[in-house]
């Protein structure tokens, strides 16, 4: 760990400060935060990318958030960036690509566009802050709905076509609205749940779903199992 703490370029796309606590004027900033950050921006393939808050002194975190954490550490950082078209790329696709990336313990979605990213090396922190500090989540595809086409819209990466036959087991992270013997249909959000492929649907007005059993993982007649329909964007095969 480095910490940048005077003013100077850090890398291709940020200066030190842009992190500056805006309390006390000081700048301490953790270099390998920057650069995972820089490895964002060139996985977004963004145009910019503008810094809310940076490092805050610890009484100036304390103020803001009731207590000293990553960002009095100079750890944090909370951001929007922008596409090559100048617009704000949503914080869910931010969330997501940083999720994909593996370099960054401290991932959270502050609002519909601002993220938070932290270096930190012990633990993980995988929030939704715009529902409130203490939602959290374990896949960000799933949680947020979102699928790896939408990612690549940003990213460039087409996901290759996968191929699901009946009776595979795959990993459901997805909303689906499951039917179950006795409870009627309900929407259940799925995270990194093992099912199995009892059905495909040859509707072509709802190509690529998958009817997907739960708990008995094929036996649709069991008064136990739950089946819902998913999009190939939802599942993974085993």
């Amino acid at each position: 760990m480095y910490m940048i703490t005077k003013s100077q370029n850090i890398s291709e796309h940020f200066h030190s400060s842009e992190f500056v606590c805006q309390h006390c004027g000081e700048i301490k900033i953790d270099e390998n935060l920057v650069n995972k950050m820089e490895n964002i921006f060139s996985k977004l393939k963004a145009s910019k990318c503008i810094i809310s808050s940076g490092y805050r002194c610890p009484e100036y975190d304390i103020q803001i958030g009731g207590f000293a954490g990553r960002h009095s550490e100079g750890l944090a950082a909370d951001c929007v960036y922008y596409d090559k078209n100048g617009k704000m790329i949503p914080s869910k696709i931010v969330c997501c690509v940083a999720y994909d990336l593996g370099e960054l313990n401290g991932i959270a979605k502050i609002d519909e566009y601002y993220v938070h990213l932290d270096n930190r090396s012990n633990g993980y922190y995988h929030g939704d802050e715009a529902r409130g500090n203490d939602n959290y989540w374990e896949n960000p595809y799933g949680y947020f709905g979102v699928s790896k086409e939408e990612v690549s819209k940003y990213t460039g990466n087409k996901s290759k076509p996968k191929t699901i036959a009946l009776g595979d087991t795959v990993i459901v992270n997805g909303v689906g609205t499951a039917s179950s013997t006795g409870e009627g249909a309900r929407t259940i959000n799925y995270v990194n749940q093992e099912m199995k492929v009892i059905m495909i649907s040859g509707n072509t007005s709802r190509p690529n779903r998958y009817a997907l059993n739960q708990y008995n993982k094929g036996v649709v007649n069991d008064p136990f199992s739950v089946t819902a329909w998913f999009s190939i964007n939802d599942i993974k095969k085993v």
